[in-house]
């Protein structure tokens, strides 16, 4: 099989040939059925899933046909061939690939699925010791004083955080994340068995700061004395950082040196990935809680997981089991009992969807949800219409990108580059940002970024003919703990120094770094901006629906979509649906649970 055909360039990248080519040579009967199982299995990791579905890269077949790979066989005969190969075992075996269920795995994912499994399986119970009810019941109506319609799901929420080890909070912007946060950390600090040593955490140096100034803002909410609020946990870190991670060796937190609190709350878990999940159960401690929250809808992480869909599958609303709608029901005076169903499995008593937004409304809320629906109708509708600061820029060709973000461009970024001194030039960057589905091309960030400096700098607000260009933004791209400088942080040179809030560096010791005018809507992830402008290509499978509903919720008072109108199609039908055998793990074999 000539694996280097041309042919195969934009279907397989560098490593899956190599990986295809390393299992078929130690396989040693040269069968294109290995070889095409290895080589799909390596892309479908660097795709984001943790493992290829036989049944479904069956069924799709080859995205280039004109290849000389065959089309994949049935997944029945395609599973018999693998289970004869030397290379492919079954769970247990240390092969490097597993077969199990239909899914083929690379050895170490599935070992991390499994892990991931057996932990949060392990945290389907009931926390011990239990609230008393009396009290529970007394303390959530202090702290969720306001009658509504219905059931309040952030005192749900509040209650599933007292009463189970493991709480899943989704909800989209809006919907009180972070106040429900403020809420959980009080009901256990009310509660005199509750978990008294409680460490915050996020995938990003960015995401955790942001935690953390916002349950600093929400304590001044709560109906408690200073003495209780002052003594609830300010400070919130990376995942990375909590679990102790060492660059090429690993976490320095694990099942034989776990993590010395009695519960984790963990914001943006959408970005969390398979392994950091797996690295996080391992180190809990035996009776520790944890709190997940995110926004199921959101963009996955980069690396292979797809973490909150797999705990709040797609089609699953509010469900528990009889048992545990009675007792939410009985904690929070609301009634929980139409939302019991019979024979639900555990993992449904511990998650809460945020349903209702309070603060995101309008026509941002309405293409949100035109978006999370697949609607592509509705949302170009909405973006028509132009109002409430929402419009649709229409481009032909590339070429047109340019006219249209100029005059954004140079709106949004004025304001920040006529401030004197660079904490309040900050301050004043956050208001808006370019957000790009992919780094490179012509809708790429690398050519917004160089867009934006040609702009600024012909309107004589900026002079970007030298690297280092007064008011330059810029954007760490890796962790550096020495500097306590973080992938995602923002600063602004000005001086001679970079300036990230109080703290300034030379731009000579900055870890990797970037000019971010623009930014991937990945790297905006845990990000908010009073205004935003998406750009989004043409023919890319980046531009995805979760990228979509992710690049508008970033946004608080504006947006402006720049695209054709088929890119704008494209996304909000494209759905992306990562392959993992985790959510079966955890729900069955049906999640929605229809």
């Amino acid at each position: 099989m000539d694996a280097r055909s041309p042919a195969l360039s934009g279907t397989f990248g560098e490593i899956d040939l190599a990986f295809a080519d390393f299992v078929r040579r130690m396989d040693g009967r040269d069968l294109p059925e290995v070889w095409l199982a290895a080589a799909l299995a390596s892309r479908a990791v660097r795709q984001g899933h943790s493992c290829l579905d036989l049944a479904l890269a069956s069924r799709e077949g080859i995205p280039d046909p004109g290849g000389p790979c065959p089309a994949p066989p049935s997944p029945a005969d395609w599973a018999r061939v693998l289970e004869k190969s030397p290379m492919v075992g079954a769970p247990g075996d240390e092969r490097p690939l597993v077969l199990t269920g239909g899914r083929l795995y690379l050895h170490r994912y599935l070992e991390a699925e499994e892990n991931a499994a057996k932990a949060l399986s392990r945290l389907l119970v009931p926390a011990h010791p239990q609230p008393d009810p009396k009290s529970l019941s007394r303390n959530l109506r202090l702290l969720f004083p306001e009658s509504q319609a219905g059931p309040d799901w952030q005192a749900a929420a509040a209650a599933t955080a007292a009463l189970r080890r493991l709480t899943v909070v989704s909800g989209g912007p809006g919907t009180g994340k972070t106040y429900t946060v403020a809420r959980i950390l009080a009901l256990w600090a009310l509660d005199e068995h509750g978990p008294r040593t409680v460490a915050l955490a996020a995938p990003t140096g960015k995401a955790a700061a942001r935690l953390a100034e916002s349950l600093l803002a929400a304590k001044g909410s709560l109906p408690l004395p200073a003495a209780v609020t002052d003594a609830l946990p300010a400070q919130a870190a990376t995942l990375h950082r909590l679990l102790e991670g060492r660059p090429g060796k690993g976490f320095g937190r694990n099942r034989a040196n776990p993590l010395a609190v009695d519960a984790v709350v963990v914001d943006e878990a959408s970005m969390v990935d398979l392994d950091l999940l797996a690295a996080l159960l391992g180190a809990l401690p035996g009776n520790a809680r944890l709190v997940l929250l995110g926004d199921k809808d959101q963009l996955s992480s980069v690396a292979p997981g797809a973490i909150m869909g797999d705990l709040c599958p797609p089609g699953r609303g509010n469900a528990f089991s009889p048992e545990f709608a009675s007792l939410l029901s009985a904690a929070t005076g609301a009634d929980f009992t139409p939302f019991a169903q019979k024979n639900a499995p555990a993992m449904a008593d511990s998650v809460v969807i945020l349903e209702k937004s309070r603060r995101f409304g309008g026509a941002l809320a309405d293409l949100a949800r035109a978006v999370r629906s697949g609607d592509a109708r509705e949302a170009e509708d909405i973006l028509q219409a132009g109002e409430d600061g929402v419009s649709f820029i229409p481009l032909s060709t590339p070429r047109d990108l340019a006219a249209a973000l100029a005059p954004l461009v140079e709106e949004g970024f004025a304001p920040y580059l006529q401030e004197e001194g660079p904490k309040e030039a900050a301050e004043t960057f956050s208001a808006f940002r370019v957000l790009c589905a992919v780094r490179r091309g012509p809708y790429g960030t690398e050519e917004a970024n160089r867009l934006a400096e040609r702009v600024l700098t012909r309107k004589g607000l900026l002079d970007a003919r030298k690297p280092w260009y007064e008011k330059r933004p810029v954007m760490i791209a890796e962790n550096d703990h020495d500097l306590k400088l973080y992938n995602g942080d923002t600063g602004i040179f000005a001086d001679g120094k970079v300036w990230f809030g109080e703290r300034t560096f030379s731009p000579l010791v900055l870890p990797a770094h970037e000019t971010v005018f623009a930014m991937t809507v990945h790297k905006s992830q845990g990000s908010e901006f009073s205004r935003a402008a998406v750009v989004l290509p043409e023919d890319s499978p980046a531009a995805s629906r979760q990228l979509l509903y992710t690049a508008v919720t970033r946004a608080r008072d504006g947006l402006v979509v720049a695209a054709t109108r088929k890119a704008l199609t494209d996304a909000v039908e494209n759905p992306v649906r990562r392959t993992s055998g985790l959510a079966e793990a955890l729900w069955g074999r049906n999640p929605a649970g229809r």
